[in-house]
């Protein structure tokens, strides 16, 4: 049924008022309604600015990939849609503002959603920001943005977000306490890095005062960094405490987003879980303008773990992450127990992973051997005949048995560890990410590990922290899997700004799967396989182009290197590869800045 045909509701005829005040009830009992209807349905949002206070949220336990799920499995949502189908929240160009450090929005065991027309942002967000106004020998003074709450308590500075409804505090921390990296923001070049923790704004602190303004200064007890200046904006938000996803997408399909500002995302990214068939489109994930604020996310901003079908984003921009842009991954979880020839008992690993089912009945699983990424029996199919639910109170074990007898090497261990890994072959999607732009991001732009087929097209890159592209494939850090096999990536334009100023730079494409033990298995064994990188541009300085581990049929053609500064005329100096198997370099470019 297309769009025409569904039936308007419009959110004003239930209460929602774009004044200022709560529509949280209001918008919870439209979509009710509207589920209760059976009838394909838009709801409508008039042009205006809607409110949505944590309060008044819906409340699940849903447990969320790649954040501290099991100490925080309670999640607040501001717009819950739930075992719907056909529906399209239409808002009109509005503007959603959330009240609190809860989940924005949540799309769950629901089908054919369209999500359009709408942005979102958080008054007072989670990431705290302090911009560089003067330096002195060691002093300095800082501004705060104009909503960022904050108190000043014996030397210290507490940030926090009250309720406008109760006045009851909704988060606070202690200046940049519980943090694993602040990013800095340098508008000289428009770059954003994860700083060293010397620089950081409460490190080596002697005193703080108030001043006018919204302002702070600090006095250090030695001498500032000779880096620091005027305009730079530190970011600081409790990194290591991620409570939910910012938005999230699980057990749904055919969901669209189009037309959708993403100006904050709380805690986490925007996270797909066990979708099929995803697609944003014309979508920005950036920080409001006039808000005075750097930081459009907490964390990663679109984050796939495990899907089927296509995920495809298209014509979207990208920028002031806290953490990587997009990353698309399946997860390994590992064997821990055989139990007999046809069950076995896997785990989840890292520890913000867990709780959530991995397969289901009918799904196809590849397993590995996690010290050389190879495939047991050549990559052999294994069917899930039943998968019983997480069993462990920490979420991280689960029951899995299989029609076919597996083999009984699955059972070896490596230490006290388990030897093997599983694979969901089934929800690992094709990937198409096409003219998009990534700016401002302190780590990497696209990661994507999968073996479907991967177009990465007429995208553009600058200010990258890390990688533009990382291909990865973990079996020992954050398992997240899986093995390439057919990866196009061109017509894009790199622009390696080196903001970190090592000698040997930046790099544009870095393709680097971990293994238990470290060492890869040798050229004979590869991990990824037909990679072609061909009609790039690629602006460097001293920086790689390119550097590959572990591939077969890597091939680097008709791509334009333009060197700013003199022509690196030795190719190991841009290209460096390691155990790669028939790779091929030809016809590209290089050339001179200007020339």
């Amino acid at each position: 049924m297309n769009h025409m045909e569904r039936k308007i509701i419009n959110i004003l005829d239930y209460g929602a008022k774009a004044d200022g005040k709560d529509c949280t009830v209001p918008v919870q009992n439209a979509l009710e309604a509207i589920k209760n209807s059976n009838e394909a349905a838009t709801l409508l949002f008039p042009r205006g600015e809607y409110h949505f206070y944590k309060e008044n949220a819906q409340r699940r336990i849903y447990h969320t990939s790649n954040t501290n799920s099991h100490d925080y499995p309670v999640k607040h949502i501001g717009i819950l849609l739930e075992e719907q189908e056909d529906l399209c929240i239409d808002g009109d160009g509005s503007l959603f503002l959330f009240h609190g450090n809860m989940m924005a929005l949540a799309v769950v065991q629901s089908k054919q959603i369209e999500l359009s027309n709408f942005s979102w942002d958080f008054p007072c967000a989670t990431v705290s920001e302090m911009e560089v106004v003067q330096v002195t020998k060691n002093q300095v003074i800082y501004t705060v943005p104009p909503a960022q709450t904050y108190e000043i308590h014996q030397n210290d500075v507490y940030w926090f977000e009250k309720s406008p409804l109760t006045g009851e505090t909704y988060w606070n921390f202690k200046n940049q306490e519980y943090v694993d990296a602040i990013v800095v923001y340098n508008p000289r070049d428009k770059t954003a890095i994860r700083c060293q923790e010397e620089m950081w704004p409460f490190s080596n602190v002697k005193e703080i005062q108030e001043l006018k303004g919204h302002r702070l200064k600090i006095t250090y007890k030695d001498k500032v960094s000779k880096e620091l200046q005027p305009g730079m904006c530190f970011e600081i938000c409790r990194n290591a405490y991620r409570e939910t996803a910012g938005a999230f997408l699980w057990e749904s399909e055919r969901v669209g987003v189009k037309n959708v500002g993403v100006h904050f995302l709380n805690s986490f990214g925007w996270l797909v879980q066990m979708c099929h068939n995803v697609a944003f489109k014309n979508c920005r994930f950036m920080p409001r303008e006039d808000t005075g604020r750097r930081a459009a996310g907490f964390a990663d901003l679109i984050h796939v773990s495990g899907a089927s079908g296509e995920i495809r984003i298209e014509e979207s921009e990208f920028s002031n992450a806290h953490d990587d842009s997009i990353n698309i991954h399946g997860t390994f979880t590992r064997v821990r127990e055989m139990l007999d020839p046809h069950t076995l008992i896997l785990e989840y690993v890292h520890n913000q992973q867990g709780g959530f089912p991995g397969f289901y009945s009918g799904d196809n699983v590849i397993f590995y051997a996690r010290d050389t990424l190879q495939g047991v029996n050549g990559e052999a199919r294994y069917t899930v005949d039943s998968a019983g639910a997480v069993m462990s109170e920490d979420g991280k074990s689960m029951r899995v048995t299989f029609a076919e007898e597996l083999p009984a090497c699955l059972s070896e261990k490596i230490g006290m560890e388990g030897l093997y890994v599983a694979e969901n072959e089934t929800y690992t999607p094709s990937v198409l990410i096409r003219k998009c732009r990534f700016e401002t991001i302190p780590t990497r732009g696209i990661l994507c590990t999968t073996r479907k087929k991967v177009v990465l097209e007429e995208n553009e890159f600058t200010g990258m922290g890390m990688a533009s592209v990382f291909i990865s494939n973990d079996s020992n850090d954050w398992y997240e899997s899986g093995p390439v096999r057919d990866m196009e990536i061109r017509n894009n334009n790199f622009y390696l700004l080196n903001p970190y100023g090592y000698t040997a730079g930046n790099t544009a494409i870095c393709i680097e799967p971990i293994v238990k033990g470290g060492k890869l298995p040798g050229e004979d064994y590869p991990v990824h396989k037909n990679i072609r990188i061909h009609d790039n541009v690629f602006y460097i300085h001293k920086d790689k182009v390119l550097v590959g581990e572990n591939v077969e049929n890597l091939q680097f053609y008709h791509n334009k290197i333009i060197c700013i500064g003199e022509i690196i005329d030795d190719q190991s100096e841009i290209i460096s590869l390691s155990c790669c198997k028939n790779a091929k370099i030809y016809d590209n470019e290089m050339k001179e800045y200007g020339r």
